[in-house]
Formats: structure tokens, C-alpha cells, sequence
């Protein structure tokens, strides 16, 4: 590959990755402001935190389990995502720490250091233990953060929600727009739930 050629393949790299990195940002910032709005519109406390990565996990929680407890449902979803967001980044440091420890090794033997003697093998079990550990705690999240998706859409588009929730889970960067977009709307308001409630009630006493 010629001077030209390499030069236009990292152009293109280059362009590529500060594109995603722009469509990264700006779907952050939509989803902190659609969430903000909606948390702050609900009454539930310290909504600002949904700027703050890992804490944003809290408020994102706490507008499902806030639309839950309204139709009589107790869930905690803000618990899982911020126990299983702070667990993803626990393994991720610990096996980082881990392979950089073998790194020299790997970098002098290579691949041939867990050949030459069989015990050397055993180095690997911790890795893979690591993996495991860190594919199901994605699991997790992303079932608890899918269902917190979901929550909130039902909440404010609910004719949208499930069309919604799937757009953003296949198109990750497409969820900031959809709430930001949602942020004004609501599918229900306390008032309407309490005053249903109470209409059943007085049915069931007649």
C-alpha cells in the first residue's frame, strides 16, 4: 500500500471514529435532557444525576419504577442498573489489571507461554472466569435497561412504546431521540390513576 493510499484509509478512519464519537455525544445529551424533563415533571428527586455517567442509571431507574408504583407495581429497577453498571466496570478493571500483568510474558513467549509448561494454562482460568462474569452482568443490565426503556415509553407514547423501544435497542444511538422527543408527553398523570382507583372502589361498595 502506497503513502496515498494509507493516508486515505486513515483519513477515512479518522472521520469515521470522530463521527460516532459527535453521534455518541449529542445522543447523550438528548437522552440527559429528555430524562431530565420527564423525572423533574414526575417529582422525583435529584434528576440532574441522569448527567452523570453510572448515576444516570438511577434516574433512568427511578422514572419506571415511578410509573410501576402509580399502577400498583413494585419493582427496583434503578437498583439493578446502577449495581450491574458499577460490576461491569469492576470486572473490566480487574481483568484489565490481570492481563496487564501477563502482558510482558505474552510479549516475550507469546501464545507459546501456555504450551511450554502445562501449569501455565491454569494463568488463563481467571480470564475466562472474568468473561463470564462480565457477559452476564451485561445480560442483566441491558434486560433491566430495556425494561426501564420501555417503562418510559409506555409512560409518555404509549401507542409508540414498543416500536420505540426496539428502534433504540437495535439502533442504540436512535434512544436519546426518542426521549428527547417524548419528554413533554405523558400516557398517564397520577390524578387520572387515583381517580380511576377511587371509581372502582365506589363501584365495589354499590
Amino acid at each position: 500500500m502506497d503513502t496515498n493510499s494509507l493516508a486515505g484509509v486513515l483519513g477515512v478512519v479518522s472521520a469515521s471514529a470522530t463521527a460516532i464519537v459527535l453521534i455518541a455525544i449529542t445522543n447523550y445529551v438528548l437522552a440527559s435532557i429528555g430524562y431530565m424533563k420527564i423525572a423533574k415533571r414526575r417529582e422525583i428527586k435529584n434528576a440532574g444525576l441522569v448527567w452523570v455517567p453510572i448515576a444516570r442509571n438511577w434516574t433512568i431507574g427511578a422514572i419506571s419504577d415511578n410509573y410501576d408504583e402509580i399502577n400498583g407495581i413494585k419493582r427496583r429497577i434503578k437498583v439493578f442498573l446502577v449495581v450491574f453498571s458499577v460490576i461491569k466496570i469492576a470486572i473490566s478493571i480487574a481483568a484489565g489489571s490481570y492481563i496487564g500483568m501477563l502482558m510482558p510474558y505474552i510479549i516475550e513467549y507469546g501464545l507459546d507461554l501456555f504450551t511450554y509448561d502445562i501449569g501455565n494454562t491454569m494463568l488463563l482460568i481467571p480470564v475466562a472466569f472474568e468473561v463470564l462474569g462480565f457477559a452476564i452482568a451485561c445480560i442483566i443490565y441491558k434486560v433491566c435497561y430495556v425494561i426501564a426503556l420501555y417503562k418510559t415509553f409506555e409512560s409518555t407514547e404509549i401507542k409508540k412504546s414498543l416500536i420505540f423501544t426496539i428502534l433504540s435497542t437495535v439502533l442504540p444511538f436512535a434512544s436519546g431521540l426518542f426521549i428527547f422527543l417524548s419528554r413533554e408527553k405523558d400516557s398517564f398523570s397520577k390524578n387520572m390513576v387515583i381517580e380511576d382507583r377511587v371509581e372502582i372502589e365506589n363501584k365495589e361498595i354499590q
